[in-house]
């Protein structure tokens, strides 16, 4: 139980860190991780 909601919370916050650096990759219209 502890585990599983480990994973899921995890997962969301990979989910969150992925489209948060797509997002600036389209704002700076170049990869770009780690901003200055």
């Amino acid at each position: 139980m502890y585990l599983n909601t480990c994973l899921k919370y995890f997962k969301y916050i990979y989910t969150l860190n992925t489209l948060y650096l797509i997002y600036l990759n389209n704002f700076h219209g170049k990869p770009n991780f780690f901003p200055k």
